[in-house]
């Protein structure tokens, strides 16, 4: 059994996304009752769970930047943009292609304006003027 395990708490490694799946789909219960029914004191999943996070770390670097976050992010602002590397996306139903070398006019009707930010963080693109 996990202890002191959030669900809701963000993940700091595959030890706690692999926690999460088996608490959303009942497994960690499942795996609690039948080690209590057979008398085993600790089915070893505590140790599992923290080998996991520390195997495959998120966030490795102590001033590593937080995952991003759509929702939280800063708009892009509208201008043109180099492409850096390609950009292949699936939008509204629309493919989206850029090559390395476009040059993009983004304003708020391209529709990955909202994905922007992220293609900034990554290096995919840069502002030109």
């Amino acid at each position: 059994m996990i202890e002191d395990f959030d669900p809701n708490a963000p993940s700091r490694g595959l030890g706690d996304t692999i926690a999460k799946i088996t608490h959303a789909t009942g497994i960690a219960k499942a795996v609690e009752v039948v080690t209590e029914a057979l008398g085993i004191e600790d089915c070893g999943c505590g140790d599992r769970h923290q080998w996991a996070n520390e195997f495959i770390p998120y966030n490795v670097e102590p001033n590593s930047p937080p995952v991003y976050n759509r929702s939280t992010a800063t708009p892009a602002e509208e201008g043109i943009y180099e492409v850096l590397h390609e950009i292949h996306a699936s939008k509204a139903g629309q493919k989206i292609n850029y090559h390395i070398g476009d040059r993009v006019l983004l304003t708020q009707d391209n529709l990955l304006y909202s994905d922007w930010p992220y293609y900034l963080i990554i290096g995919a693109v840069k502002k030109t003027n």
